[in-house]
This record gives structure tokens, sequence and C-alpha cells, in this order.
């Protein structure tokens, strides 16, 4: 069983949005995360992600889809009790050219044995012909 609320809001140049997911299945596994979305006329995008997780059991695991650089398809299995953070931005800055980075981390800091943290980053920049 599972049920999830995604919520979205336009504020100016920011647009805000909001997930809760509870999912259950061996256990209740819980996530949830808010995200800040930045677009400008000149080309640049730019996406903060924030969330939070609760999930004991792997059968229990959510996905949550992250935005990526192009040709990467970013779709963590979350599990355990952590946080994450990610940072994602594109910039066009002509017609020919166009940067994307992508920044995470994620941390367990509410695990009962230590676990460490994973990061990435990725940059790539694409030319167009």
């Amino acid at each position: 069983t599972d049920a999830r609320v995604d919520l979205l809001a336009d504020v100016g140049l920011l647009q805000i949005s909001s997930r809760f997911n509870a999912l259950i299945c061996k256990d209740v596994g819980l996530l949830g995360y808010v995200e800040v979305q930045y677009k400008t006329a000149s080309g640049l995008k730019a996406y903060l992600r924030q969330g939070i997780f609760r999930i004991d059991n792997w059968d229990d695991r959510i996905y949550a889809y992250e935005r990526d650089v192009p040709g990467c398809y970013n779709s963590p299995a979350f599990y355990g009790r952590g946080v994450w953070t990610s940072f994602y931005t594109s910039w066009k800055q002509s017609r020919l050219c166009r940067l994307y980075f992508r920044a995470g981390y994620t941390a367990y800091p509410f695990m009962k044995e230590k676990k460490p943290g994973k990061a990435e980053l990725r940059l790539q920049t694409v030319f167009s012909f």
C-alpha cells in the first residue's frame, strides 16, 4: 500500500514543490522532500532539493526521481534513516552550448549503526552543431 501527496506553489520566479510518501509493505516507510526551482529568461535553471526519510525494511524502500545531467537516469532507492540534499543547474550559454551541473549528498545520522554518507558530483558540457 502506498500513499503519496504532491504540492506545488508558484512564487514569482520560484516554484516550490513538495512530496510526502508513506509506504506499507513489511513495515512503514516514510519519505518527504521540498524542492525549490528557479528559472530565468536568459536560460538558467536551478533546482535545490532537501529531503528526509525513515525506511527500516529494504522491502519498504521508496524511489524518488532526481534531476540529472543528460544521458544519466537517477532514481535512487531510499532505505535507512537519513537526509539528502541535491542541487541541479543547467545554463544555456548560446544556441551551441549548454552547461549542466549536479551535486548530491545523502547522510544517515539517524541510524542505530553508523553508515557512511554518499556524495556525487557531475559536470557536463553539451555542444550542438
